[in-house]
């Protein structure tokens, strides 16, 4: 039995996403659903509202420098992918990650009970285990990834 090159293990990659990834989209759909389901999705509160309101410009700023034929839920990067490092890249890692949390956030201040506080929770422990997994996935995809990383943010502008 032969071992597989370099390219193999890069198009494995990007074929078929594995069991983690499936369960940790999984998890964080669920926990979206949750808190969808349990309060308003457009809050009365003005600061939720501007929360919300920001979380989906982030998101769109991604997306539109992603192009959508790069979208996808699960971490393994898709085929053909080049690392983006404009737009809100730039700034974070991870922009729709940080854009999911900023409208979780919002949708929090708009309607904040126990149940809808550990769901968020629950999705940031998700989101910020599948963005470690995606990072060691695309360390292994793209050769400059080290050294983006070391200048770039994971989630927040100089923060994290």
């Amino acid at each position: 039995m032969s071992c597989p090159t370099m390219q193999a293990q890069k198009e494995s990659i990007t074929r078929r996403p594995s069991d983690r990834s499936l369960l940790l989209v999984g998890a964080q759909l669920i926990l979206l659903a949750g808190l969808l389901a349990t309060g308003p999705w457009w809050p009365a509160n003005p600061l939720a509202r501007g929360l919300v309101a920001a979380g989906v410009a982030l998101g769109l700023w991604a997306l539109i420098t992603m192009r959508w034929r790069h979208l996808r839920a699960t971490p393994e990067p898709a085929a053909g992918a080049r690392l983006l490092t404009g737009g809100p890249y730039r700034w974070v890692r991870h922009p729709m990650y940080s854009a999911t949390l900023l409208v979780v956030a919002g949708w929090l201040a708009g309607c904040a009970t126990w149940p809808r506080g550990l769901m968020a929770l629950g999705l940031l422990v998700v989101l910020v285990v599948k963005l470690r997994y995606e990072e060691r996935l695309l360390v292994q995809h793209f050769p400059d990834y080290p050294a983006y990383a070391a200048r770039t943010r994971r989630l927040v502008p100089w923060l994290w």
